[in-house]
């Protein structure tokens, strides 16, 4: 058998440090690359991300086979939440995460793209939510893009998760969604995540969602009840939220979350909710008239939703 190459044995020794330590592959192979040489590694040295990708694939099967299938089927299902309350940037999945490779120890990664680049951060802001800010991250046309980070506790994994939201302009979602190489989708939306099975498993109804009103003026408050139950034996944890689908001056629709409460629920559970919402105007949001929609999410899933017509004065 002829000796693997440097540039092999750098990727074997990323791989490593990708899974055993939840390092990200630019640094992991910079470190493995050091460790190696004993020097800076020279750039023609350094393997491809799919080289490091297929060796972290090799690792995972032989050494995690009966840990990482549970790990990332929990981050899959973390991840769903996220971008639920994040709907209105058109947040997509991408990394280890997206890839199938991702343990416990894995960051996740979401891609937003924003019509304002700031709106991100005072979504996050409005959900009292601490935040790091970096720069320095490129998107797929080279431009500049903003970085959020977070930490969120994952109750499944009882641990912290880290969370990357990678800020782009909203043009950028086009060139995005092509396929690497080798034919495979870099990142996936809640629609294609759900498609793979990672919800919560979680037998959860909603019923009598009722609108005090089916058309609402500008400027007034609508009030809405509707009943939450868990139509199963076993408790479980339950993230109520409402969603609105604001119509924008374009005529097209964007949606904001708001979160109603979390706690844990008894099996059988039923618990009636009633909310208010204000359509007033404000610095960070201009109402305009047309079909508005207003649903119910629970863990990351739309249960019920309902049509609201906005109409212009009082």
């Amino acid at each position: 058998m002829e000796p693997r190459s440097l540039t092999a044995e750098i990727a074997a020794a990323a791989a490593r440090l990708v899974v055993d330590e939840g390092m990200e592959y630019g640094a992991a192979k910079r470190k493995a690359a050091r460790s190696l040489r004993g020097a800076s590694p020279r750039a023609a040295e350094l393997p491809s991300n799919d080289a490091v990708e297929d060796e972290v694939r090799d690792y995972l099967q032989l050494f995690c086979a009966d840990t990482q299938p549970g790990e990332l089927a929990a981050l899959r299902r973390h991840a769903l939440p996220w971008m639920q309350r994040l709907a209105e940037f058109r947040p997509h999945l991408a990394g280890a995460v997206w890839r199938g490779t991702a343990t416990r120890l894995s960051s996740l990664h979401l891609d937003l793209y924003c019509d304002d680049p700031k709106a991100a951060e005072i979504a996050l802001i409005n959900l009292g939510l601490d935040y790091d800010v970096a720069g320095g991250d490129s998107g797929s046309r080279g431009e500049p893009v903003t970085v959020l980070t977070l930490a969120s506790r994952c109750t499944e994994l009882g641990d912290t998760v880290t969370v990357h939201l990678h800020v782009h302009d909203a043009d950028a979602l086009r060139g995005a969604l092509k396929p690497d190489a080798r034919g495979r989708t870099l990142r996936g939306d809640a629609g294609a995540l759900r498609l793979f099975g990672h919800d919560d498993g979680a037998q959860i109804k909603v019923s009598g969602l009722h609108l005090a009103a089916a058309r609402l003026p500008i400027g007034g408050t609508l009030g809405f009840g509707f009943t939450v139950t868990l139509a199963q034996e076993e408790g479980a944890k339950l993230r109520i939220e409402y969603a609105v689908d604001f119509v924008k001056a374009s005529g097209g629709t964007s949606r904001k979350v708001f979160k109603i409460g979390e706690r844990r629920f008894a099996p059988g559970e039923s618990v009636r909710i009633e909310r208010r919402h204000r359509f007033t105007d404000f610095s960070t949001r201009k109402h305009y008239p047309g079909a508005h929609r207003i649903a119910i999410v629970v863990n990351g899933v739309e249960r019920a939703a309902r049509a609201l017509k906005l109409i212009a004065g009082r």
